[in-house]
């Protein structure tokens, strides 16, 4: 499974949120991917999209 984005300022918002998160330690990729998608869901739905190559 890979998550694409659809908004260019989603993207690099993640990868400096992934990043923070990395530093900090504080949770695996997963999770966080988990808890970024719970936090957006409602707010911004289908910002991630499964795709298969």
């Amino acid at each position: 499974m890979s998550l694409k984005y659809k908004d260019e300022n989603v993207t690099r918002s993640h990868e400096l949120l992934s990043l923070e998160n990395e530093v900090l330690g504080r949770a695996s990729q997963s999770s966080f991917q988990r808890w970024a998608f719970t936090r957006n869901a409602f707010a911004r739905p289908w910002i991630f999209h499964e795709f298969d190559v």
